[in-house]
């Protein structure tokens, strides 16, 4: 039963995350084609200077998801392994941090995009509107597939601490818990 459940998340994610990446990259092509050339045209210095960020994010996204497509790809592969070394803690950390940071970039790309949204619709300016609505639709639905996955991470790894343990006796009539 476990190896179902396993596929299938496994096979959820990855779509999820093929996704996302294909989202990413997309959006990161037409902000840079069409958004920050508008801004640079129109002498909008700082919605240029923030669809430069918006850029950047999104392009950085798409790496680091299309690199976590790869490691899930390659865990299927390999099979799973588990991180008993000390540096487990480290690495932990570290994606936490980069996943927090992409967040708070996501939230602003959002900000960023619903403004210009509605700046495009004002001017008639509706394929443009629709691409601005289009990124902060996509990156609202993404933090909130973000947010599920996050949480039932945690519960799973709740659960995993809190499974009975063997403590070494052969008959297994010893039980503890973490």
């Amino acid at each position: 039963m476990d190896a179902i459940w396993y596929s299938a998340l496994t096979s959820i994610n990855l779509i999820s995350l093929t996704a996302q990446t294909v989202g990413h990259a997309y959006f990161a092509s037409v902000v840079d084609r069409e958004l920050r050339p508008y801004f640079n045209e129109h002498n909008m210095l700082s919605d240029a200077a923030h669809a430069h960020l918006a850029f950047g994010y999104l392009v950085t996204a798409a790496v680091l998801v299309g690199l976590s497509v790869l490691g899930s790809i390659y865990s299927v592969i390999c099979g799973r392994r588990r991180n008993d070394d000390s540096s487990h803690l480290l690495k932990s950390f570290i994606v936490v941090a980069g996943a927090v940071t992409l967040m708070v970039l996501a939230c602003l790309t959002i900000a960023y995009s619903w403004g210009w949204w509605h700046y495009f619709a004002a001017e008639g300016l509706d394929h443009l509107a629709a691409v601005c609505r289009g990124l902060a639709i996509m990156l609202i639905v993404f933090l909130v597939m973000s947010s599920l996955v996050a949480a039932a991470a945690c519960i799973i790894a709740i659960a995993s601490l809190l499974r009975p343990i063997n403590l070494g006796r052969e008959d297994g009539d010893v039980e503890g818990r973490l």
